[in-house]
């Protein structure tokens, strides 16, 4: 508003020279252009800008030949300049005779556009040892909490054991078992190296159980019944024992499948309910095909994005569905997004991706749910009486928001935090026992 109460638009004029040479215009002040060749006291010249020039011609027409001025035959060069005009008098400065015309130029609409996901998974952003800091981890460990007497089963592509894989370049620690006979001798990918790894980052002294689901002959002959057999195997030995009482699932379908994704019945499907059932904590990563950053291959991801990149189980509401966030709590791009086909409010939440692990760079929701696994099997060494659905609303409740505040279908209820969900089972379990 002016002092007469007016509203005043902040505008861009372009003005033609009235005969003066290009020189003499760009020598001249703001105010003076104002006086001598627009000369309408109305406008308020900001003199504090410098004219720009502005080159006409046939590269500044449209793609449809019409020129961006009133005056067609008009391609002198002409000058930009800046200030305020009453609202009430802008139709009036556009009919100026050397105003060619008028622009808004409002303020705050524009800002950086800062890079709202983590579509760079070759880049590390730290290394294990920055996830254990940034979660914490670190201050659990100085507690006297490691993951002694915690099994955790890492269902994936197999594992090279010490003791086990003779020769093998990278062999792993503390794998104790597992559900083939062939256990801890291979991995088809390292894949599964990768998950073992990333989960012994967190509880270093937890055992692992191989629960391999795929074929020695390729990911590509697996088929879906080494599932039941694996998950068979996994509630038999905890039945007996105890363990494992973590299954770290970084696998799952990367398209809809009828009759497998979309139905609980499928013995898949059922056997996995039958684990939690038994008292066994799961996890799923959530998928890596969500927007804007999925992978183009359609072997890959046949569909993604919103409502269509978490399939199966792995958006079921009894499992615990990990999404992906670098330390920087930046969304890896690919995290797969909600809803799922069997719950609306997927993912529940994030874990570190992107970090110096096993490779040079842990990537996928493949990292992030073992690290998650990692953090609940320490939740469990605290309290072994830990049920599923109190780990996960733990672990959701202390969440650290990163897009928008509560839960959200990109990143659930945020990038979990293990010290403050550790604190707060601690609590309630010290005050389950005074009670």
């Amino acid at each position: 508003m002016n002092r007469d109460g007016r509203k005043m638009l902040d505008v861009l004029v372009e003005v033609r020279s009235n005969q003066k040479s290009l020189e003499e215009l760009m020598s001249m002040s703001t105010s003076e252009v104002n006086q001598s060749i627009i000369q309408f006291q109305a406008f308020q010249v900001d003199k504090e800008f410098k004219p720009i020039e502005m080159r006409n011609g046939e590269s500044q027409r449209h793609n449809s030949g019409e020129s961006f001025h009133a005056n067609e035959s008009d391609h002198s060069n002409t000058l930009m300049i800046r200030g305020q005009i009453p609202e009430d008098q802008l139709e009036e400065l556009r009919q100026q005779a050397n105003v060619v015309n008028v622009f808004d130029n409002p303020k705050g609409v524009i800002a950086p556009m800062a890079d709202p996901v983590d579509c760079n998974s070759r880049q590390a952003k730290g290394t294990l040892k920055d996830v254990v800091k940034y979660l914490g981890v670190d201050h659990i460990w100085n507690q006297g909490f490691k993951g002694e007497d915690i099994v955790i089963g890492i269902v994936d592509d197999g594992i090279t054991a010490q003791g086990r894989a003779a020769g093998s370049r990278n062999l792993l620690p503390n794998v104790i078992g597992g559900s083939r006979e062939d256990w801890g001798q291979i991995t088809i990918t390292e894949h599964g190296n990768m998950t073992s790894t990333d989960a012994l980052g967190i509880a270093p002294n937890a055992k692992l159980l191989d629960l391999r689901i795929f074929e020695r002959t390729g990911i590509e002959e697996s088929r879906v019944d080494p599932i039941v057999a694996a998950y068979e195997w996994a509630i038999q030995h905890y039945q007996r024992t105890g363990t494992p009482q973590v299954l770290s699932n970084s696998w799952g379908y990367i398209r809809p499948v009828d009759g497998v994704t979309n139905n609980p019945n499928h013995p898949a499907n059922r056997k996995i309910l039958e684990a939690i059932q038994a008292g066994i904590l799961v996890l799923f990563s959530a998928g890596n095909c969500g927007d804007p950053c999925f992978n183009p291959d359609p072997e890959r991801c046949g569909t993604h994005g919103p409502g269509q990149s978490i399939h199966g189980m792995n958006g079921h509401p009894l499992v615990m569905t990990v999404g992906a966030a670098n330390i920087h709590e930046v969304r890896a791009g690919y995290s797969a997004q909600g809803p799922a086909n069997f719950d609306a409010r997927k993912p529940d939440f994030c874990a570190p991706t992107h970090f110096k692990g096993y490779f040079e760079s842990d990537t996928g929701t493949s990292a992030a749910c073992p690290i998650a696994a990692g953090v609940v099997a320490l939740m469990k060494q605290l309290n072994p009486a830990l049920t599923q659905t109190e780990v996960k609303h733990a672990l959701m409740e202390t969440a650290k928001n990163m897009e928008e505040d509560g839960w959200d279908a990109d990143t659930g209820a945020g990038m979990i935090q293990a010290l403050e969900a550790f604190t707060k089972v601690k609590e309630s379990h010290r005050e389950a026992v005074t009670i």
